[in-house]
């Protein structure tokens, strides 16, 4: 399955906009690319109060407001500045992202592993010099939160959402 011009692409889009980007946070960007939000959604409260919290505490952004990050899905990455800016309502916001944890999955796990070890190998030779400060849950199924130097430097607060 492996997409190797469109991996190519949004590796190169991701070190563009963010070239303090690790390989953790390229592994993060695929695994939400194929997998959406279905690693996230326990239930309706929870995330509505997760929004809910995190926009309290964003004041500014230095995030773009819409990332296109389709691979598998076809999704994107909303800031919630959107919210301030008045572009989307919170509630439209968050049932986009429920309503995306419903979608039916068409990896495995262990499609997963092995479509990851294809873009791990591709992204090292694309940018030798990247970061690898990664565990061993890198080369597992598992959700990884983006690198604390990606957060330092872009203070990533978004959701993904289907269109």
């Amino acid at each position: 399955m492996f997409n190797q011009p469109r991996a190519k692409y949004l590796i190169d889009q991701e070190i563009d906009l963010f070239p303090e980007a690790t390989l953790q946070d390229i592994y993060k960007l695929f695994y939400q690319a194929i997998f959406g939000t279905s690693h996230f959604i326990d239930s309706k409260d929870k995330a509505k109060q997760m929004l809910e919290n995190e926009l309290l505490k964003l004041d500014t952004n230095v995030y773009p407001l819409e990332l296109d990050i389709s691979y598998v899905l076809n999704i994107k990455r909303v800031s919630l500045y959107n919210i301030i800016l008045k572009k989307i309502s919170t509630d439209r916001l968050l049932n986009n992202f429920i309503a995306m944890s419903s979608k039916k999955q068409i990896f495995t796990n262990a499609v997963w592993i092995k479509e990851w070890q294809e873009i791990k190998q591709l992204t090292c030779d694309l940018y030798p010099s990247i970061t690898q400060n990664v565990n061993v849950a890198i080369d597992t199924n598992t959700q990884l939160h983006h690198s604390q130097q990606y957060r330092e430097h872009y203070q990533p607060h978004y959701r993904l959402n289907g269109f």
